[in-house]
């Protein structure tokens, strides 16, 4: 239900990656999803810069999980923190369960901090099954 604000995870990456959009658990009838990309302080207390963000709309017909793709992508860099924070207006959506604290995609991890958002998504359940992330080869 989306009664209190937007969800959000916080994470970071071992090595340079792009981020080319989120998929965000589905709804029995439609919303509409406003992302925003951020670099975040260390403490998450505040925004550092805005990186990104798209916005969309989706019905039943998207299925289980929509894909909220990004117009460019964002590099994301080792060493700093960044928030996904989405805005969902609409019917109540589907919600991730038992999610995982740490990822392994293409080489590089993407590891997910101690974070619980407004509306309730943290780092072990909620608004993001997916994230769509292109490793860059740093070996050019």
């Amino acid at each position: 239900v989306y009664e209190d604000g937007p969800d959000e995870v916080v994470l970071t990456v071992d090595a340079p990656v792009q981020l080319l959009g989120v998929g965000l658990a589905g709804s029995d009838a439609g919303y509409t999803a406003t992302l925003q990309v951020l670099q975040v302080a260390e403490d998450f207390s505040e925004e550092v810069a805005s990186l990104g963000g798209a916005a969309q709309s989706f019905t039943k017909a998207d299925g289980p999980v929509v894909r909220l793709m990004l117009a460019d992508p964002v590099l994301l860099l080792p060493g700093r923190y960044y928030m996904l924070s989405v805005l969902v207006k609409g019917s109540e959506s589907y919600c991730c369960e038992d999610c995982m604290e740490s990822v392994v995609a293409g080489g590089v991890t993407l590891s997910f901090q101690c974070w619980e958002s407004p509306n309730g998504t943290s780092e072990s359940r909620g608004q993001f099954p997916e994230l769509y992330i292109r490793a860059i080869n740093s070996s050019s």
